[in-house]
């Protein structure tokens, strides 16, 4: 399991590890475990953890969130 799919905390992100902005809010983004969800900056951060998501689906290696 990723630290993205992990995370619980609402104050901090899930891929980078900093607190919520008014230009860089976090939003609550499902993961592969039932009624589970992560907090993550909307953006950059979001996109980061669906490109980990992909690699680790189709085997491939990279950058862990």
């Amino acid at each position: 399991m990723t630290r993205a799919s992990a995370s619980t905390n609402t104050a901090r992100c899930a891929v980078c590890d900093e607190v919520e902005t008014r230009e860089s809010p976090l939003v609550a983004v499902l993961t592969e475990v039932r009624n589970h969800h992560a907090w993550m900056h909307a953006g950059a951060c979001h996109e980061r953890y669906r490109e980990a998501k992909t690699r680790e689906r189709n085997g491939t290696k990279g950058g862990a969130v």
